[in-house]
């Protein structure tokens, strides 16, 4: 950053010898536009907030420290659009598109021309994108964290699914409601697996990689998958639950699994 505004303010016109400053509560008056960037850097670095306001023919930039209330008021030619002005290594008319469309050959600022009107203004808070950091490092620890803890599921679950499987491919020793309620328990493990790995995609939703798995899914089976697994939890509460489908169901074209987040 250090060599892209040295390079803006030595392009300033050579006619300023020295910074002209209005309002100075600091004894900067005078001073040369070395002294003057030093200064200025200080102020970039101490959290303070940077104001660029654009005018037909001049660039004023106001910089108010928020420990010592010092600020300065410095104005300058206007660069031509070839000369480009960086904040924190952004160029800043992309850091102005944030705010308003920024037109650096006429001067205009969405739309509106500030030309015979005096100086426009922009601010750029830079507690404000110490704050946007802070939120990128929560969310950055958080994708982590639903990342390490869902993986560490996969495992367990996938061995409690082998170990459902293996016992109903016993061919003895099992009655019929005994089958049945362990397919339900070997189904919605199936499904739990999934699940986690819906919440892996969830987690990558920011990135548009989540993915959505649709199928052609009967309705009548669906539904009935979906209360069987609701009667284990129904019958330790007995809360008796009955099914009425009507004889025809049109099909769907559906996420099964998330269709069944639903009920």
């Amino acid at each position: 950053m250090t060599g892209k505004y040295t390079k803006f303010l030595q392009s300033v016109d050579r006619s300023i010898h020295h910074a002209h400053i209005y309002g100075a509560r600091h004894p900067l008056a005078h001073r040369s536009i070395s002294d003057t960037y030093n200064h200025i850097m200080k102020l970039l670095t101490d959290n303070c907030e940077l104001s660029m306001s654009f005018a037909d023919w001049k660039i004023l930039v106001n910089s108010q420290p928020q420990d010592s209330g010092d600020e300065i008021a410095i104005l300058f030619h206007k660069l031509k659009l070839n000369n480009i002005v960086f904040y924190q290594e952004i160029k800043f008319e992309e850091l102005v598109t944030l705010f308003s469309a920024l037109n650096l050959e006429n001067g205009m600022i969405a739309g509106e021309d500030f030309s015979n009107k005096g100086i426009g203004h922009i601010n750029v808070n830079k507690a404000h994108s110490k704050k946007t950091d802070e939120d990128l490092d929560v969310k950055q620890w958080l994708d982590d964290f639903v990342s390490n803890v869902t993986h560490e599921l996969i495992t367990p679950v996938a061995s409690v699914k082998q170990s459902l499987s293996n016992i109903l491919n016993l061919t003895n020793g099992l009655t019929l409601d005994q089958q049945k309620m362990l397919g339900v328990a070997l189904r919605n493990t199936e499904r739990l697996s999934r699940l986690i790995n819906n919440i892996l995609d969830f987690s990558m939703a920011g990135s548009g990689s989540i993915q959505i798995r649709q199928e052609i899914v009967d309705c009548n089976l669906l539904l009935e998958d979906v209360v069987s697994t609701m009667k284990c939890l129904a019958d330790v509460k007995r809360i008796k639950l009955c099914l009425g489908l009507p004889n025809v169901i049109p099909k769907l074209f559906v996420d099964r699994d998330r269709i069944i987040q639903v009920f």
